[in-house]
């Protein structure tokens, strides 16, 4: 039997969209959301970032997921699992500059 589609809330972005991953930025009920919705510790979440091969689409979703959240109360899980990859720039940290993650595109982080 085929899954019924969820209603939409908002729009996924039609531009990249830049998130900034500041660990000390997260509340205590954003670690509890994007604990709960890919079934991961906060800190293996972030450990898994700085190993590319060891992250989990789940994972991203929810970072994806709380950090749009917080310019969109929103946007859902959903909306964040029809983006594409290429759509979304995670920056680590409060200086993007410091950052020398690739894009998913392969550019140089900006």
């Amino acid at each position: 039997m085929a899954e019924a589609k969820r209603p939409r809330t908002s729009k996924p972005a039609a531009e990249p969209v830049e998130l900034r991953v500041d660990i000390d930025s997260f509340s205590i009920g954003e670690i509890e959301d994007v604990e709960e919705a890919c079934g991961l510790s906060f800190a293996t979440i972030i450990n898994r970032f700085t190993d590319p091969e060891g992250m989990r689409g789940q994972a991203v979703k929810a970072l994806v997921w709380v950090l749009r959240r917080r310019e969109d109360p929103s946007v859902t899980l959903e909306d964040v699992r029809s983006m594409r990859l290429s759509a979304v720039r995670l920056k680590w940290g409060d200086d993007a500059a410091e950052d020398p993650t690739p894009s998913p595109s392969g550019d140089e982080a900006a």
